[in-house]
């Protein structure tokens, strides 16, 4: 068998660090909006000479120098799930669905860990995709994203997870601050637990110099269509059109058959280029009022760089990014939102919070490239101990 990193190391040759990424959301083209995040994470790991990547992840273009790890079998299967809505949406419908697919996902899983025993470490995201890794010693950094934060709050998943991490080297890295501590409560406070936040494309940052809110006022909100994700949208939303002119836009796709008011502009789902050219250079905020399980949203960290206000219900995962900052509103009530949409009604106060917003992202979060070096730097210690 080959040696490993830190075998090697003690011989005093380096070479770069064996990673198998598992994802079970991946773009399945340019355009694609699910798990564009995983591509940037990829593309940037890819990007360093000091790692060597694979991927196992459903079909999709795939950064320069990484290597796809799926066998067709398990592509076609990957593919299947993610058209059908994820991991997530077959979870939340329960029964035999949930079931079944939790099975077939944790077999796949298993023999693909088998057949890259030869990598360093995995690095594994949602937690519960280490389960199947149970019996092996290769280090793990397990990435944990908001909705397995909630399956970890059942004791059976964080004794499986628990007990899987522990046969090896790990790290469990949370992409926000504010999960640590309910990490550390479902799995022991003796847990290695490091937050690594995740990075923001140039391109959201290079929209700061160039946005003006447009008039008509145009407030966004990007997410996925479900009762949880659009939270007090369908109550409290009207507030955004009581002025002459001003249109609320919801974009992206209804995973849920929800009647959607007439003062909603729904236009399905969306994507990258489209947000950065049409929605994001004009937007007046961003909203959500989700009350879904939320990690650290992405698109709130690239609205927050591209200059543009946030206004965000108040859940840990939207004040991990806007408390602090200046760069938005968290409102509880009714009255806070009315308060919160007079006050970016006003250019002048609307400009000053963008400009928070896109000052504290760059400080909290920078590039991909600042975070694949966070990210090296956890498989490093891992390969140390």
């Amino acid at each position: 068998m080959e040696p490993t990193s830190q075998q090697l190391a003690a011989q005093g040759v380096t070479r770069p660090i064996r990673v198998m990424m598992v994802s079970t959301t991946y773009p399945a083209a340019v355009d694609d909006w699910r798990g564009r995040f995983i591509f940037d994470m990829t593309a940037a790991l890819a990007r360093r000479t000091d790692v060597q990547l694979r991927l196992w992840a459903p079909p999709g273009p795939l950064p320069t120098g990484v290597i796809s790890v799926a066998t067709d079998k398990e592509r076609e299967w990957l593919c299947a799930l993610q058209e059908n809505g994820g991991a997530a949406q077959a979870y939340r419908r329960g029964g035999l669905t949930r079931i079944s697919i939790a099975f077939r996902l944790m077999y796949f899983l298993r023999q693909a860990y088998l057949r890259n025993a030869d990598v360093d470490l995995f690095h594994v995201n949602w937690l519960q995709n280490v389960v199947p890794l149970f019996g092996t010693r290769i280090p793990v950094l397990a990435t944990c994203l908001g909705t397995d934060l909630a399956l970890m709050a059942r004791r059976s998943v964080a004794l499986l997870v628990g007990v899987t991490l522990r046969q090896r080297r790990f790290v469990v890295a949370p992409n926000a601050n504010w999960m640590c501590e309910p990490l550390l409560k479902s799995m022991g406070a003796n847990t290695p637990v490091t937050p690594i936040y995740f990075g923001v494309d140039e391109r959201w940052y290079n929209l700061a110099a160039t946005r003006r809110a447009s008039t008509p006022r145009k407030w966004l909100v990007v997410s996925r269509v479900t009762r949880k994700k659009l939270g007090r949208l369908l109550e409290w939303g009207r507030h955004f059109t009581t002025h002459e002119g001003d249109e609320l836009h919801l974009l992206g796709p209804m995973q849920e058959q929800v009647a959607l008011p007439g003062w909603i502009n729904y236009h399905g789902p969306t994507n990258p280029d489209e947000l950065s050219r049409v929605w994001f250079p004009a937007a007046t905020a961003l909203v959500t009022l989700s009350n879904h399980s939320e990690g650290l949203p992405q698109v709130i960290l690239e609205a927050m760089a591209a200059g543009i206000p946030v206004i965000a219900s108040r859940i840990p995962g939207h004040e991990a990014a806007i408390s602090g900052s200046g760069g938005g509103w968290l409102v509880d009530s009714e009255q806070q939102l009315i308060e919160a949409i007079a006050t970016l009604r006003i250019p002048a106060r609307n400009a000053e919070t963008g400009r928070r917003a896109h000052r504290f992202m760059r400080e909290l979060a920078g590039s991909w490239d600042d975070c694949a070096g966070r990210f090296v730097q956890s498989y490093k210690q891992l390969l140390k101990q």
